[in-house]
Order: structure tokens, then C-alpha cells, then sequence
């Protein structure tokens, strides 16, 4: 995250960094999006194993969809859940 701020007038400019998906993480992305069902919950593990990646790698692919509202959580911490929402509103 990136802020100037400038006085007296309290102008504050703020910039997220986001980074760059690349086409492999695209694809990745399409990949978990086609797989899953709206109606059914989905374990990490589970996505895993149509990705062949690891667990590190799921999650934080997981995490990216869940900022973009592409999907949602069940807000547990351990043994969490992903399902597609019924409605795609970004």
C-alpha cells in the first residue's frame, strides 16, 4: 500500500498493490470457477486435486476469488469451505 499525504490541505492519495495475474494464474482461476457448483461446499483439498498444486498455493488462490467476490467462504478458520455464490454481482 502506497499513501502521500500532503498538509495543510490533507490531501491523502492511497494505492493498493495488486499483483499481476498471469496467464497461468488465469487459467487457475478459470480452472477452480469451472469445477465448483454453487450449491455445493468445496474443501481446499479438494480444489488440490483438480489443480495439482499445493495447499500453500490453493489457499491463496482461494483468497484472490474470495477479494473478487467470484466466490465465498463459510468464515470458519478451521475446515473452511468454498462454495460459488447463487449470484455473480461483481
Amino acid at each position: 500500500m502506497i499513501e502521500e499525504r500532503f498538509d495543510p490541505d490533507r490531501t491523502v492519495l492511497t494505492l493498493p498493490f495488486m499483483k499481476k495475474a498471469t496467464k497461468k494464474r488465469q487459467e487457475q482461476y478459470a480452472k477452480i470457477l469451472s469445477f465448483m457448483q454453487s450449491s455445493v461446499w468445496y474443501k481446499a483439498s479438494d480444489l488440490m486435486i483438480v489443480l495439482g498444486v499445493k495447499e500453500t498455493r490453493t489457499k491463496e488462490l482461494l483468497r484472490a476469488l474470495i477479494s473478487e467476490g467470484k466466490i465465498i467462504d463459510d468464515g470458519a478458520t478451521k475446515g473452511k469451505r468454498y462454495k460459488r455464490p447463487m449470484f455473480d454481482f461483481k
